[in-house]
């Protein structure tokens, strides 16, 4: 992909919360991961531990906004295209992509 790498962390990220995300739970996600004291070496803990914070969460998908490949409707994050929210899925690597739920449902609860 020719996008840079955050905004296709960003995607990810928005891929495993499904089609449609609340602002909210984007900000409540990012927070705990964020503070996180996990050292696991994952992706997922590489990537938001390193650089997530909901602030920089949002600008890498307000930039997949003006790239036409995210909508933002009434404080919701949702993808253009559902061929859009399976290339996303599709640039996390098949062994990692357990982990990446199970980490996001985890900061969900």
């Amino acid at each position: 992909s020719n996008l840079p790498n955050d905004a296709q962390v960003a995607l990810k990220f928005l891929a495993c919360l499904g089609s449609l995300s609340e602002e909210l739970k984007l900000c409540l996600i990012t927070q705990k991961s964020y503070n996180c004291s996990h050292k696991e070496d994952t992706a997922f803990f590489r990537c938001h531990n390193n650089c997530y914070s909901y602030k920089h969460l949002i600008e890498w998908l307000d930039f997949a906004v003006s790239e036409g490949l995210v909508n933002y409707v009434a404080s919701n994050y949702e993808f253009s295209h559902d061929q859009i929210l399976l290339a996303a899925i599709s640039l996390i690597p098949k062994n990692e992509r357990g982990a990446w739920h199970l980490q996001i449902g985890n900061q969900i609860l």
